[in-house]
């Protein structure tokens, strides 16, 4: 799963510590969005308990990890971590 949602076999250069860091930022962006996907999943779940739907709600992983890719960078230059929350929550 890992390899085929990241791309992982793609890197953007050729010298070992491009690959190093390709792999490692991937497996960072992986980790933290599998993390905001189960705080995200159990909030869904439990707004769902309320309601009876037929179809359970499920978070979408591609789209989660498209945004925090595209954030990541800002996230982690910012020095109040405050703002980073607020960031990603926009």
């Amino acid at each position: 799963m890992l390899k085929k949602k990241r791309e992982i076999e793609n890197f953007s250069g050729h010298l070992a510590d491009n690959i190093g860091q390709d792999f490692y930022i991937a497996m960072a962006l992986t980790n933290i969005a599998a993390d905001v996907c189960g705080e995200a999943q159990a909030a869904a779940e439990s707004e769902q308990e309320a309601k009876e739907n037929k179809h359970r709600c499920q978070v979408n992983v591609n789209h989660a990890i498209r945004v925090l890719k595209g954030r990541f960078v800002k996230m982690m230059l910012k020095e109040n971590n405050k703002k980073n929350g607020e960031m990603f929550n926009a």
